[in-house]
C-alpha cells in the first residue's frame, strides 16, 4: 500500500485553484477530495501536484493514496483545510535561514517559529493563522546537514574528501527536504498555510554564486557539477513547482514531460544551468510573482541567476530585469518584493558593500582583490541573513 514520505502541503493558491504537493514511496494516485492526480518520477522518487478547483475557502480536505486515506494522520491537530488569502487584507508571515537543530540547542534566540505558530494555532482555536507564509531563502542546508540526513549519508557512501556529509545526489537532498518538513507541527502548519518559496545559497552550497573567482573555484572541482545539477533538480520538485499556479505547471516543459514519464527535458535544463554558472538563467524562471489580498507579491531569484561573466557582478540578467519592470507595473495598490537578500542596506554597510566590490574588481591591485574578495565571503555569512521589511511613511507593514 502506498504510503506519505512529505507532504501534504498548499502550495499555490489563487481565485481558481489550490495546487495540494505530496511526496510518496511508490507511484500510485492521489486524491484530495473528488480532485485526483497521477504521481512523476524523478531518480526514482515520485510526487504528485493535485489541482483542486472550485473550493471553498476555509475546507477541510483528506488524502487518499489509491483509494486508501493517508492524511490527516495525527488528531492532535485540527484538520488541513484549503485556504486562500482574502481580498481586502492578508496576513504574512515570512522568514528565512530556518534550522531544525534550534530547539535541540537550548537557544532561545533559536526557536522554530514555524513549530511555534504551528503549536499556538493548534492549542488555541481563537488563534488565527496567517494567510500566506513566505520562505525567503535557506529552506534547507546542504552544505550543513542535520543529524538524519547525514546519518543516512553514512549509511549509503564514505564521507572522506571534499563532499564529506554535504547533500550530493538527488536522493540525500530528498532526505534533506523530508527532514526539513517532517516534524510533525510544521507538516501539519504548512498543510493547512499556502506557502510560497525562493532559494538562497545553502540549497546548494555556502556562498553560491558569491562572485566569478568562487564560481571558477568550485568550477575546477570535480564534484561540484553533479552537486549543482542535483540541488537544482531538487528545488524544482520541492519548491519550485509548487510556486506556479495549475496552468503554469502545465506550461513548463519539464513537468509536461515528466507527466508523460520522460524526465530528459527537465535533466538536460538543470544539466545547462550546471555548465553554464555565472551567466544568467536563459530559458529559465525561477522568479514568480503571485496576488495576495491586495498586494502583488514578487519573489525574487537574486541568487541562481546572477551575471559573473565577463567583468560583470549582476544580481539579475537582462530578460530577468524586464520581467521585474512589467510586475512592478502591475495595478494592485500594494507591491511587495520578497527576496533572499537585503534589498535596502543601511547606509553604512551600503559603502562597505561598495569598497569591497571595488577592491574585488582590482580597484587597489591583486593583493587588495585577493584581500577583498576574502572580506566579502566572511561578511557574506552575516549580511545573507539579514531580512528587512520597509513600509513607506504613512503606511502600514503586517507580517
Amino acid at each position: 500500500m502506498a504510503q506519505l514520505r512529505a507532504g501534504p502541503m498548499l502550495r499555490a493558491v489563487d481565485a481558481t485553484s489550490a495546487t495540494v504537493w505530496v511526496e510518496t514511496d511508490t507511484p500510485c494516485e492521489v486524491a484530495v477530495g473528488d480532485h485526483r492526480a497521477r504521481t512523476v518520477t524523478l531518480f526514482g522518487h515520485h510526487y504528485a501536484f493535485v489541482a483542486v478547483s472550485d473550493f471553498t475557502p476555509g475546507a477541510p480536505y483528506t488524502v487518499t493514496l489509491d483509494g486508501q486515506r493517508a492524511w490527516p494522520a495525527d488528531d492532535r491537530f485540527p484538520p488541513s483545510r484549503l485556504r486562500a488569502p482574502p481580498a481586502e487584507r492578508a496576513t504574512v508571515l515570512f522568514g528565512s535561514c530556518r534550522s531544525i537543530l534550534s530547539d535541540e540547542l537550548g537557544d532561545p534566540d533559536r526557536v522554530d517559529a514555524l513549530r511555534e505558530c504551528a503549536w499556538r494555532a493548534a492549542s488555541d482555536p481563537g488563534q488565527a493563522l496567517p494567510d500566506l507564509i513566505v520562505l525567503l531563502g535557506d529552506q534547507v542546508y546542504a552544505d550543513r546537514t542535520p543529524p538524519a540526513t547525514r546519518r543516512f549519508i553514512r549509511c549509503r557512501r564514505s564521507v572522506k574528501g571534499p563532499v564529506g556529509t554535504h547533500a550530493h545526489d538527488f536522493t540525500e537532498f530528498a532526505a534533506l527536504y523530508r527532514e526539513a518538513w517532517s516534524e510533525p507541527a510544521v507538516r501539519w502548519l504548512l498543510s493547512t498555510v499556502p506557502t510560497v518559496m525562493i532559494f538562497d545559497d545553502h540549497e546548494v552550497i555556502d556562498n553560491w554564486n558569491t562572485s566569478a573567482r568562487w564560481l571558477a573555484a568550485h568550477e575546477a572541482q570535480p564534484w561540484w557539477p553533479q552537486r549543482l545539477r542535483n540541488a537544482l533538480a531538487a528545488y524544482w520538485m520541492y519548491q519550485h513547482l509548487g510556486n506556479l499556479t495549475a496552468d503554469e505547471r502545465a506550461a513548463d516543459p519539464g513537468f509536461a514531460a515528466l507527466r508523460r514519464g520522460d524526465p530528459s527535458v527537465a535533466l538536460a535544463t538543470f544539466e545547462r544551468l550546471a555548465s553554464r554558472g555565472g551567466e544568467g538563467t536563459p530559458g529559465v524562471r525561477w522568479s514568480y510573482a503571485r496576488t495576495v489580498g491586495p498586494a502583488r507579491l514578487v519573489m525574487i531569484d537574486s541568487r541562481g541567476g546572477r551575471v559573473l561573466q565577463g567583468g560583470k557582478r549582476h544580481l539579475l540578467d537582462e530578460d530577468e530585469w524586464a520581467w521585474l519592470e512589467d510586475e512592478r507595473a502591475h495595478p494592485a495598490p500594494y507591491l511587495l518584493l520578497g527576496t533572499s537578500l537585503p534589498l535596502l542596506l543601511p547606509h553604512g554597510l551600503h559603502e562597505l558593500e561598495r569598497i569591497t566590490t571595488a577592491a574585488c574588481a582590482g580597484r587597489w591591485g591583486r593583493v587588495g582583490a585577493r584581500i577583498g574578495e576574502r572580506v566579502r565571503q566572511a561578511a557574506q555569512f552575516t549580511t545573507g541573513r539579514w531580512r528587512c521589511c520597509a513600509a513607506p511613511p504613512g503606511r502600514h507593514a503586517e507580517a
